[in-house]
């Protein structure tokens, strides 16, 4: 209980008593989960404190043994410690409260402080010995020099306790997953011209809310849809630059996820980007601190988790393990604070990395990739029903989406499709038996495998047989192309059908289908221009031309679109469009990815408490009682305006993405 108050209480004083930050960024325009505390106890751990910020660690201790001596012992990575600005205080419970309360300093607080213990101890060696007359006690280990600096605690007749991912056990045993982790080093990133380098992000960083983007049969990462948005288990970059930093939204693939980062930087002889190329991961009260234009903060004292250096790697990874907090984001931010310019492949065991500013090279190719296969399908007819295969994005290994399909590649086989995806090897025989192979060795190129869920995993459940493609209707070739090309997510009423189990439904039949209007003459358009034919629709036309969504909406496909009328818009409070039109790249964006669904669900398709992942990231929830349709409380008014690339329906309502 201690401890869970000393988190607290030193959370707010690090915002109340905040140090002058290296950057300053703008708010993020969502809100992320605060993970719960979560308590490592040790008597030996080991860290690192990020140099030039004046960084503090702050750590528990508890006495074993009432009245005997405590013994705490610290090894640098440097010889003479004390001398370089490197070191430890200890405080009583009443010298901390002196110490938030502002009346007292840390050094003016502290009971006893590192020192050398003896003439014949090492060089690199701070020690402190304290009788423990107290029930608790906290160690501040501060660095006020301008490097990074790694160190080794250790405690005799006590526990540390650690509630924030700062430090780690040092007599915990690797876990199988940092193991395999540890064999399956991503390679360094491709070094790319400073043209296909993203601009650093210090000035927005605004990973904003997950943005899925995934259909059926596309591999997510490497064929962004409408908002350009690439997530991954493994993303690589540049920072060439000093003091650039690239930001990532972490998602959990579930609840309570315990998540491994590990990073590669190269070249990797650089003793420079050992000690100055590595990444922070916050949460959602660290990452509302660090964006907070009227505050300033120390990017050690708020991140939950770092990387650092491990037993077992090389010397150009770091590792970091938390975690997670319920299925809540995290924001990761990779930084070069060196006068070197260095690459990096960073990837995740038990989540997910977003990027939605194609900051990370792997984003970049995959924009680019989405382009050509756009062009390619332009001046080429295929059938409806087929999906053409698309190469994972350079560099960015297998991508796909637990739930989804897979189109196999040139040198796949199971195992390797099983690692990028679900970061686990050994499920290829969960895959192998969902889609009922004979021979689980064979797969051929071209192939396109049904990928299970993770609830579907070690459930005995096989894949459904594909339904049968629906004829076109009155779809151009160029339109048909397009079709191919993207695939296409219907809702089926009892089974998941997106890559990202985003659109489910029950067994039951809703009450009463809603009424449907079929525009004949729309059908020969796409959404965009039908949208515009209704006449109903301006305001939203002219959203989404702002937010730069409509030229997708126009070629891509099919999507479904729940369109606010003019009406709609105009309930909204007085000014709040002209505030989302100003800035129509930010929350604006946010807001009309949230009406699109991928795939086309039309009216018949939906059943009463079906939920559906919108463009945005977060889901939609459909009622179906007495003739009437809503989704997230919105009227449904006119269904089913059919476009050659998708599906309108008329909302009465602006429905906005809850908050994380």
């Amino acid at each position: 209980m201690h401890h869970m108050k000393l988190r607290q209480v030193v959370a707010a004083w690090m915002v109340a008593m905040l140090l002058l930050s290296a950057w300053a960024v703008l708010a993020r325009p969502v809100v992320l989960a605060a993970p719960a505390a979560q308590t490592l106890q040790a008597q030996e751990v080991a860290g690192t404190l990020t140099g030039g910020q004046f960084a503090k660690i702050w750590l528990g201790l508890t006495p074993e043994t009432r009245g005997q001596n405590m013994t705490i012992i610290t090894e640098w990575d440097r010889n003479a410690p004390g001398s370089n600005g490197l070191g430890f205080y200890i405080l009583s419970e009443d010298g901390l409260r002196s110490v938030l309360s502002g009346a007292q300093t840390v050094a003016g607080a502290n009971l006893a402080a590192g020192t050398r213990l003896a003439a014949n101890a090492p060089d690199n060696q701070l020690g402190a010995v304290l009788q423990a007359t107290g029930s608790s006690y906290t160690i501040v280990l501060y660095n006020d020099s301008a490097t990074d600096a790694s160190f080794e605690l250790s405690v005799t007749n006590a526990v540390i306790s650690d509630d924030s991912g700062q430090v780690r056990d040092l007599r915990a045993a690797p876990t199988a997953a940092a193991t395999e982790e540890a064999a399956e080093t991503p390679a360094p990133a491709e070094t790319a011209t400073p043209a296909e380098t993203a601009a650093p992000a210090a000035a927005t960083p605004a990973p904003a809310a997950a943005a899925t983007v995934t259909a059926t049969a596309t591999p997510a990462p490497a064929a962004p849809v409408v908002s350009g948005v690439v997530r991954a288990q493994e993303l690589s970059g540049e920072l060439p630059e000093q003091n650039t930093q690239h930001y990532f939204e972490l998602d959990p693939d579930q609840r309570d996820a315990n998540i491994i980062l590990t990073l590669s930087f190269d070249p990797q002889d650089s003793s420079e980007l050992a000690r100055r190329l590595n990444f922070w991961v916050l949460d959602d009260a660290g990452f509302r601190a660090y964006t907070n234009p009227g505050s300033s903060v120390v990017l050690s004292e708020i991140a939950i988790a770092a990387g650092s250096s491990e037993s077992g790697l090389q010397s150009n990874q770091r590792i970091a393990r938390f975690r997670a907090s319920g299925t809540g984001a995290y924001v990761v931010i990779v930084y070069n604070n060196s006068n070197v310019a260095g690459s990096y492949t960073i990837d995740v065991v038990g989540g997910v990395l977003v990027d939605d500013s194609n900051q990370s090279l792997t984003a970049q190719r995959a924009a680019t990739a989405s382009t050509a296969a756009s062009t390619a399908a332009a001046t080429t007819t295929a059938p409806a029903a087929t999906t053409a295969p698309a190469a994972p994005a350079a560099g960015s290994g297998r991508e796909g989406e637990p739930g989804g399909t897979y189109t196999v590649q040139a040198g796949d086989s199971l195992s390797l499709i099983a690692r990028d995806v679900y970061g686990d090897l050994s499920l290829w025989d969960e895959i192998c038996a969902y889609n009922s192979l004979t021979d689980c060795n064979n797969i051929e190129v071209g192939q396109t495998l049904q990928l299970p869920t993770r609830a579907q995993i070690g459930a005995g459940a096989t894949a459904p047989a594909p339904a049968a493609p629906a004829p076109a209707a009155t779809a151009t070739p160029a339109a048909a192309a397009v079709a191919a090309a993207t695939p296409t997510a219907t809702v089926a009423p009892s089974e998941e059908v997106t890559a990202t189990e985003t659109v489910t439904g029950t067994a039951t039949a809703p009450e009463t289908a809603p009424s449907t209007t079929t525009d004949e003459s729309a059908a020969s358009v796409n959404l965009v221009e039908a949208l515009r034919a209704q006449g109903t629709f301006s305001i939203l036309v002219q959203a989404l031309e702002a937010a730069g969504l409509a030229s997708a909406l126009q070629e891509a496909g099919p999507f479904t679109i729940f369109a606010p009328t003019d009406a709609a818009f105009a309930e909204l409070p007085a000014g709040a469009l002209d505030q989302l039109l100003a800035n129509p790249t930010g929350q604006l964006t946010q807001i009309l990815l949230f009406h699109v669904l991928p795939g086309k669900v039309m009216a018949a398709d939906v059943q009463n408490g079906m939920q559906a992942t919108t463009q945005q990231g977060k889901a939609v929830t459909f009622e179906v009682a007495g003739g009437a349709v809503k989704v997230n409380g919105a009227n449904v008014t006119e269904a089913d305006i059919e476009a050659t690339n998708g599906v309108i329906h008329a909302i009465d309502a602006v429905i906005l993405p809850p908050p994380d």
